[in-house]
Formats: C-alpha cells, sequence, structure tokens
C-alpha cells in the first residue's frame, strides 16, 4: 500500500535523524525571485536555530543533506523538487511550506505531491494540501521576513523618536483578480486625509521592492497605522510586518479566519488591534481615526511592544524552527505518521493522540 510506505519511510527517515548529527538547507522558492524578499542574511540567523541535532547549511554547500525546506507561493514547483530529490539523493527529505495554500488549489497539490511533508501558512484551507505522498505537518501560520531580527530591530530604533503619520496605510499590489481590488481602488480615488493609499500593479512592483530593506522599514515605520485587508481570509505577512514596525493594526472583524489561533484575543486587546465592522471606505475612515488616536494613547511603548511581540515569536526564524520541531518529535517518537480517516491522506498527529 502507497500510503502504508510512505508513512514507513517519513518515520525511518526521522528516526535515522535522532541518532546522528543531521542538517537542513532552506530554500525560498524561485517566485519571489527580482524582488529581494528574503535576505541573505537570513542563512545566519538560521544558523543560531537549536532543534535536536540539526545544523543549518548554506544554500551553496554542495554536501549531502539531510532536509530541504522550501517555500510555495502558489505556482506549480513540482518540476524544481522532481529536479531537487534527484540531485539530492533519497537521503534528503523535502518539506514544502506552502505561502498560499488559500490559492491556486490544483498548483498548490501537485506541488505538495512532489514534496515529502507539506506545512500549510493557513489552516482554514489546509484541507486542499491533504494526500496519500507527503505527511501533512502542521499549521505553520505566515510571519514577518522581509527582515532578520537584526534589521528589524536596527529599523525600529531607528524610527523610534521620529514623527510618525496619522494617515493609514494602504501599501498594497492591485490584483486585477483579487476581490479586494475594487475597495483599494475606491479608497484611492477617494483622497481622503485619513488614507495614505500607495498601489502597486502586478507587473511593476519596483515601487516598493526597489527599496532596500532598511528603507521599507522605514515606510512602514513612518505611519501609526495600516489596513489589513485580505486577499480571501488569510492572515498574511502584512499584519506581522505591520506589528513589527510599531504600527496598529486595523481589520475587519472576522475577516481573518486563523487569526485567533495565532494571536490570542487577548494579546490583540493588548497590542491596540482596531477592528472595525464593515469593509467600506468611510468605515476604513473611521477605523483609522480611531487608530491613530489609539497609537498616541499607547505611545512609543505600545509601539515597543507590538515591535517586540513579533520579534520574539513571529519571524521566519521562529516558522523554520516549528518545522523543525514538528519533524524531529516524528524522530522521537513523540509524534506518529497517522492515516487521516475517509481523508486517504497522511498527517503528523501526537503520538499520544494514536495510542502509540
Amino acid at each position: 500500500m502507497l500510503i502504508a510506505e510512505r508513512a514507513e519511510r517519513a518515520t525511518q527517515w526521522a528516526r535515522q535523524l535522532t541518532r546522528r548529527p543531521s542538517n537542513f538547507v532552506f530554500v525560498p522558492s524561485h517566485e519571489n525571485q527580482g524582488l529581494n524578499y528574503f535576505q541573505p542574511e537570513f542563512e545566519q540567523e538560521l544558523a543560531q536555530l537549536k532543534v535536536g541535532s540539526f545544523s543549518c547549511r548554506s544554500a551553496d554547500d554542495t554536501r549531502p543533506v539531510d532536509l530541504l525546506i522550501c517555500t510555495a507561493h502558489g505556482s506549480d514547483l513540482a518540476p524544481q523538487l522532481w529536479s531537487a530529490h534527484h540531485q539530492l539523493g533519497p537521503q534528503c527529505m523535502v518539506a514544502t511550506w506552502f505561502w498560499d495554500n488559500h490559492l491556486a488549489h490544483m498548483a498548490n497539490l501537485r506541488t505538495a505531491l512532489a514534496s515529502d511533508f507539506v506545512f500549510a501558512s493557513h489552516a482554514y484551507a489546509a484541507g486542499g494540501l491533504l494526500n496519500p505522498v507527503a505527511p501533512y505537518g502542521s499549521h505553520v501560520a505566515a510571519c514577518s521576513a522581509q527582515w532578520t531580527r537584526e534589521q528589524a530591530m536596527a529599523g525600529f530604533e531607528a524610527a523610534a523618536h521620529q514623527p510618525r503619520s496619522n494617515r493609514l496605510l494602504v501599501n498594497y499590489v492591485a490584483y486585477p483578480s483579487a476581490g479586494r481590488t475594487p475597495l483599494l481602488q475606491a479608497l484611492n480615488a477617494a483622497n481622503a486625509p485619513e488614507l495614505d493609499v500607495l498601489l502597486m500593479q502586478p507587473d511593476d512592483r519596483t515601487r516598493y521592492f526597489s527599496l532596500s530593506p532598511s528603507e521599507r522599514f522605514a515606510e512602514w515605520a513612518q505611519h501609526k497605522a495600516a489596513l489589513i485587508l485580505p486577499i480571501d481570509r488569510d492572515l498574511s505577512t502584512r499584519l506581522f510586518d505591520a506589528l513589527l514596525c510599531g504600527q496598529v493594526p486595523v481589520l475587519v472583524r472576522g475577516s481573518v479566519v486563523d487569526l485567533d489561533q495565532v494571536i490570542t484575543p487577548a494579546d490583540q486587546h493588548a497590542l491596540g488591534f482596531v477592528q472595525i465592522d464593515s469593509a467600506d471606505v468611510q468605515s476604513i475612515r473611521d477605523g483609522a481615526v480611531l487608530a491613530a488616536r489609539r497609537w498616541d494613547e499607547q505611545g512609543l511603548a505600545g509601539a515597543r511592544r507590538r515591535h517586540e511581540y513579533v520579534l520574539g515569536a513571529h519571524m521566519l526564524i521562529s516558522r523554520i524552527e516549528l518545522i523543525l520541531k514538528c519533524l524531529w518529535a516524528l524522530g522521537t517518537g513523540e509524534a506518529t505518521v497517522a492515516h487521516v480517516p475517509g481523508a486517504g491522506a497522511l498527517a503528523l498527529q501526537p503520538a499520544a493522540a494514536t495510542g502509540r
């Protein structure tokens, strides 16, 4: 049986890792090439991780590797992953972290079938990744990934005593097919004094991505608040970027399905979240006024609290650590590969839940 064979292969691989020094390499998908999104300094940061016997290798290192962690952003990466399997050999497993599993379901499924483990950024849409070949690892939410921790700390301190605009930052790509685009266009057309609307077209994102990491951080940190408007119902990186830069986030109540799973309601309250009831121009303008007032009430201490909240638990290094811990638990026997009833699929579960 294919399912049983794949479960056994994954388990034996993980057990072997716990018996010797093991290593991993992190390779972001080529889909973000040209945007300068993932910084080369991330390798140095990941080298600081301590999970089991894992150590981080450079993507340029030609020695054998045990684990390839890659990201997927909606394209069909199966050809690249099959090539990676061929080049890296059977001792290396591929763990794919799907940043956009709420979109492009068929392309994502093809990518999943070419992986050995799959991880979903969006728990509410994780079902689309379930398959009989690559066990579903866990929900690994989006995070702030444009900056290393060191870059983020430097950026925050550089902006700490600079004045911030009361205008709500609305910096988005206006994808033609996205349901939010008409609202973004309406916000832009309103030319409202409460809003700073900075839209880009999908084929030209140089306005933002030609900036250096420090310049990008400064753009966010020049504002007291930012609008969080999902494409679907997704918890995106921009919420964490906004918090990291000290901003008060403004979002429509109930618009982000996974929010409470990742950031508790108590933390949302403490961090100063502003939730509005409707996704329309006037409600967003009203939310902008409230968010600027809340930033003033909490001051620099509140901005620093938001910054440190993300810095401590919601950066890229935090998410890679979660993936490594999930796979290490499989090797130690704390987790097991289980059959998902009725789905013809595999998923990692705590060993206690399966009685093993």
